[in-house]
């Protein structure tokens, strides 16, 4: 089954988003101390700016996780035309490169999914990310390499539940940063149907084995690079 939303790009030649709304970190463990690690599945869109291999860019991405261990992401340009596609369910890694027709199947091994990860960034974090969970926030805080911004929470009343606006990680040697502003999100919603986490292959996308010789596409690219 193959489903894709419509999604935007905007290329950014040569300034980073600006920062807004940080804040500090005695209220960002307040708030997930208040959450308790209550959030166990999430459902969002948002945007995705970055500067990674001196390109910048931004996409607009859906994200759908629960800790399962379930995930399904989603990129796209600004002419709703999707980019690529990642699913990850019962320990099988399915990774669509719809720009080149590449699908790669495999297990979701920490060195395979860093490799199509922004930043090399682990899959643990990012669901830990994804979760506002404190061990992965805290763990960030004392990684010297990689600087992460919280922005602002918002109160969940139904839920009683606190969830940022958004984030950004900054790799302190390279300058390369991943930030995301979240423009909808549900947490905790409805169990999502096991269809969701499916990545069919379509007929015209070429098999690609996963390999230590192989050149994956990265699933966020400068703009130069997808044009």
């Amino acid at each position: 089954m193959r489903v894709f939303l419509l999604f935007f790009l905007i290329f950014l030649p040569h300034c980073a988003p600006a920062l807004h709304n940080i804040i500090s970190n005695a209220e960002v463990l307040a708030k997930l101390n208040h959450n308790g690690e209550k959030i166990s599945s999430f459902r969002g869109m948002g945007r995705v700016s970055f500067r990674l291999s001196q390109k910048e860019g931004a996409v607009e991405v859906l994200i759908v996780a629960d800790k399962k261990g379930n995930l399904r992401l989603e990129t796209g340009n600004f002419f709703g035309v999707p980019l690529s596609a990642m699913t990850i369910q019962n320990q099988k890694l399915a990774y669509y490169v719809i720009s080149e027709e590449k699908f790669y199947i495999g297990e979701p091994s920490e060195k395979i999914v860093s490799s199509v990860l922004p930043l090399q960034i682990e899959e643990r974090d990012l669901r830990g990310l994804i979760f506002f969970s404190k061990e992965t926030v805290e763990g960030f805080k004392k990684k010297k390499s990689f600087k992460l911004d919280i922005f602002k929470c918002r109160y969940e009343e139904k839920q009683n539940l606190f969830y940022p606006i958004g984030f950004r990680l900054t790799d302190e040697k390279t300058g390369e940063y991943l930030q995301i502003n979240w423009e909808e999100y549900d947490l905790n919603p409805s169990p999502f149907p096991a269809k969701i986490f499916r990545l069919e292959r379509p007929p015209q996308a070429r098999l690609m084995v996963w390999g230590t010789t192989e050149k994956h596409s990265p699933l966020l690219k400068g703009y130069d690079e997808i044009e």
